[in-house]
């Protein structure tokens, strides 16, 4: 069997952490569930090496923008795939995001 992508993503409500488990499992992904805090993320990424990140724009501390900036000034930005989500702004994360050339 070949090793499971580990993806990493900011905790919601229950029901979509339970979602969230049940069918990434089904395809062979490893959840990682962490909290909506910045700097506590970037400690996990560090710990866990994620292959990819499912984040909230608007969290405590350190944004997702934030948060993608970092590991890029790090030097492990493009190892690891980022998203960001949130209900409002997707698109124009998105842009801000290729604006700043963090993807």
């Amino acid at each position: 069997m070949a090793n499971k992508i580990r993806i990493m993503i900011t905790k919601e409500d229950k029901e979509f952490e339970r979602q969230c488990e049940k069918n990434l499992s089904k395809s062979d992904f490893e959840v990682i569930f962490v909290e909506k805090d910045g700097s506590k993320i970037l400690e996990q990424v560090y710990k866990y090496k994620p292959d990819m990140l499912l984040l909230d724009v608007f969290m405590q501390k350190i944004d997702a923008l934030g948060v993608l900036a970092e590991m890029k000034k790090a030097g492990i930005r493009p190892m690891i795939h980022g998203f960001i989500i949130s209900a409002l702004v997707v698109v124009v994360a998105l842009l801000v995001e290729i604006a700043m050339g963090v993807v």
